[in-house]
């Protein structure tokens, strides 16, 4: 197996680094079509088999913020196109990550984990300019992307500062 769910979601930093280093860097491009398989049928458990809606629960979303270092750090060495079954099964995973990421809300970690995915796909669509079939996915990914900038909330409200921009006792 490339990849047990229990690494890269252990409690040890230390280990969740040094998994997603030696992923990231180190995994040849030709095991990559059996990486991301891998991958999608991890996350695939991530969902409700019924209704298709995340399950968002600390681990799965450990494992997805992991998952996303590991393919920024793999494209980021990436020399040349994927094979279109990788491609495929990747473009999957991505609008996975971006739907179950979406569900997390506004909190400061999904903030986060959204911008490194925004990164990822940014990285992936850069290496694929003009294929026509990535366009659609492109499209999708970039409807959540708006929804999230459209979403967001305001960290503080307004009443929130004085007058002189000082920040106001909320008591």
């Amino acid at each position: 197996r490339v990849l047990t769910l229990a690494s890269p979601v252990s409690d040890s930093t230390q280990v969740r680094d040094a998994v997603r280093d030696a992923l990231g860097s180190d995994l040849s491009a030709q095991y990559f079509p059996l990486f991301f398989k891998h991958l999608k049928s991890i996350v695939g458990h991530f969902f409700d088999n019924e209704k298709g809606i995340p399950v968002t629960e600390e681990a799965f979303t450990v494992f997805i913020e992991q998952t996303v270092a590991v393919l920024r750090l793999m494209f980021g060495r990436l020399a040349q196109p994927l094979l279109p079954s990788a491609a495929v099964t990747l473009d999957s995973l991505l609008l996975s990550f971006t739907i179950y990421i979406q569900r997390l809300g506004f909190t400061t970690a999904a903030y986060g984990l959204k911008i490194s995915l925004c990164h990822l796909c940014r990285s992936v669509f850069a290496q694929r300019v003009g294929q026509h079939q990535d366009s659609v996915l492109r499209n999708v990914v970039l409807e959540h992307f708006v929804s999230w900038a459209s979403d967001a909330r305001p960290v503080r409200s307004p009443k929130a500062f004085s007058p002189d921009g000082q920040l106001a006792d909320q008591t």
